[in-house]
């Protein structure tokens, strides 16, 4: 079924921007350890390029982009969070 209000490019967008929202929930609560799924995730893509599927390799390549970006804006956060903490301390 094709809607006719989304784009390929919307629909990759709203995809990262709904994988992103996940990642970071997940990785504020510690549920996962964000390098071993961003290297999974590289490692994945490198795969479907080899066996003959670039295209969704090159997309496994820009989740993985993606939330690396994710990632270290969290761990930013974090440490900001954790600066100020001991500055009102």
């Amino acid at each position: 079924m094709v809607d006719p209000d989304f784009d390929s490019d919307s629909a990759h967008s709203a995809m990262l921007s709904t994988i992103g929202i996940f990642f970071k929930a997940l990785q504020e609560k510690g549920a996962i350890d964000a390098t071993s799924v961003i290297d999974e995730l590289r490692q994945t893509a490198v795969g479907h390029r080899q066996s003959g599927f670039p295209k969704s390799g090159n997309l496994l390549g820009k989740i993985a982009d993606y939330l690396e970006t994710a990632a270290a804006q969290t761990r930013t956060a974090r440490a900001q969070d954790a600066a100020d903490l001991n500055q009102r301390s």
